[in-house]
């Protein structure tokens, strides 16, 4: 807590220019703090969706072998039959 009291102390203490300075560099900070959040999430929406696609597929897969009608492979998996047929 002192730490955070003496930073404070010293911001106090910022010309008007230094303070401009500063807010702007806390700005671009955050700025890109904020991208790699987004670039994170967006690249873990798109694992997923991966991941789910080579679920549906290895699932088609299994049952295409086990002699499960094409019909109830799309049912099941939501793929199409053009995705099943090239298993």
């Amino acid at each position: 807590i002192f730490t955070r009291v003496f930073e404070q102390a010293e911001i106090a203490k910022f010309s008007s220019l230094e303070l401009k300075q500063y807010e702007d560099s806390i700005n671009a900070y955050r700025d890109i703090l904020n991208a790699l959040n987004t670039a994170k999430k967006e690249n873990f929406e798109e694992g997923l969706a991966e991941g789910r696609q080579q679920e549906k597929t290895a699932i088609a897969l299994s049952l295409k072998r086990s002699g499960v009608p094409t019909e109830v492979i799309i049912q099941a998996t939501g793929l199409t039959e053009d995705e099943i047929q090239k298993l």
